[in-house]
Order: C-alpha cells, then structure tokens, then sequence
C-alpha cells in the first residue's frame, strides 16, 4: 500500500486559510489590489480565519475518511474497516503540520515580509 499523503496536504491548505489574516494583507497591498487602511483592517478577523480554517479541517478530514470507508479496505483481517490508530495518527499529523505551517507563516514569514512590503507605503 502506497503512502496516502492526501491528509497531510488537507492541514496545509487548512493553515494557508488560517493564516490569510496576516499573510493576506501583505499580497494585496504587494500587488496594489487595495489600500493599506481597508486591507489591514482584515488582521482584526484572525479568529474567523482560524474557525474557517478548523472548519475546513474538520469538513475535509470527514469526507476523506467516509470515502475512504467506502472503498475496499486491504487491512489484513478481511474487515473491511478502517483501523482507529491510523485514523488518529493521520489526524495528529495533519493537524500539527497544519498548526506548525500556521506558526511559520505568522510568526516568521510575515515579520520578514512586512517590512518590505510597508517601506514603499511611506
């Protein structure tokens, strides 16, 4: 059986949404979509971007898994069910890749960008 990375890239999609608070500002005034007062005023929304991101994360971990159980299970005991440990392994690394990207993204790459993107502001 191949390794399934498919829930794995589910927490970095969920990361990317729960970072667009901070990171999404910096894009849009980069390529000069908006101005600076309206499109920093998205930073105050972090917690609706971190409750779309959990959202997301819960939404797609369930369809992964349903139609994962759906398929023809090759778990050894003819069952057709899928192991819980798994399930929970593959749970706990997406949600700690989604939550250490969330970090790096926040607390790393925008302090980086932030200033080169505000020194043209002024």
């Amino acid at each position: 059986m191949k390794d399934d990375k498919t829930f794995f890239k589910i927490g970095i999609i969920g990361a990317f949404l729960a970072s667009l608070c901070c990171l999404g500002p910096l894009i849009l005034i980069a390529l000069g979509v908006g101005t600076a007062s309206s499109v920093l005023s998205i930073g105050y929304n972090e917690p609706y971007f971190l409750l779309g991101a959990l959202i997301f994360f819960v939404v797609a971990a369930w369809f992964y898994f349903r139609k994962k159980q759906k398929a023809v299970c090759d778990c050894g005991d003819g069952s057709g069910k899928l192991d819980n440990k798994k399930i929970a392994v593959q749970v706990a690394i997406a949600l700690c890749a989604m939550i250490t990207l969330y970090l790096l993204l926040v607390f790393v790459l925008v302090p980086i960008l932030a200033p080169l993107v505000y020194k043209y502001l002024y």
